[in-house]
């Protein structure tokens, strides 16, 4: 129960749990509180402990989001989009914000590209949305799906030379969701934004 109360308190400022023991260890009551209060947002591999994943403190604040980013169709929203340069870490840290109007009926891998300024792809991170779980077609109606995008470099980067691409594909045959401008005509395939504009300041 301590750790329970813990977890749903946030206390930590990560926490790490190898699959093993998150899939076959943990009681039903840790795991809700996990659940609850944490978002899971990178699987690592890692030797003897059938991989390891990395979550950060569930956003109290989603809730107050205001107007989105940008819609593809389906009425798919990214609500908003910050990264985050980590101390330490060969890494950019993305995290997006989703909303659907109705349950998708397919299941749509996000991906996070990172491009200099003549478009040219410099790091990426194609995934099923929550470091896996959480598939397009578990999201309910209004649901916010806060997904981190944990992005590997290898260089070190200028922000203000590059743009962060942002967008969705059916995992079945990689076609596109169109992006919707508000007038319902199409707009590409893509939201591309300059990273200096998303960069925040990693304060945990």
């Amino acid at each position: 129960m301590e750790i329970a109360a813990t977890l749903r308190a946030q206390e930590p400022a990560v926490v790490v749990v190898s699959r093993m023991h998150f899939e076959e260890r943990l009681s039903p009551t840790v795991r809700d509180a996990l659940w609850s209060a944490w978002v899971p947002v990178n699987l690592f591999a890692y030797p003897y402990q059938r991989d390891m994943f990395l979550f950060l403190p569930v956003d109290k604040g989603a809730e107050l989001l205001s107007a989105p980013t940008a819609v593809f169709d389906h009425g798919v929203r990214l609500q908003d989009v910050a990264a985050f340069s980590l101390p330490g870490a060969d890494a950019l840290l993305v995290r997006l914000r989703w909303r659907a109007p109705d349950p998708l009926a397919a299941s749509y891998t996000i991906f996070a590209h990172l491009l200099d300024r003549s478009g040219q792809l410099v790091a990426q991170k194609d995934s099923i949305p929550v470091a896996g779980w959480r598939p397009t077609t578990s999201w309910g109606a209004g649901e916010i799906i806060t997904d981190w995008r944990w992005i590997p470099l290898e260089r070190a980067i200028d922000p203000q030379t590059m743009q962060l691409s942002i967008g969705l594909y059916d995992s079945m045959d990689g076609s596109r969701l169109a992006l919707a401008h508000p007038d319902g005509a199409s707009g590409g395939d893509q939201f591309v934004t300059s990273l200096n504009f998303v960069m925040e300041p990693w304060n945990e």
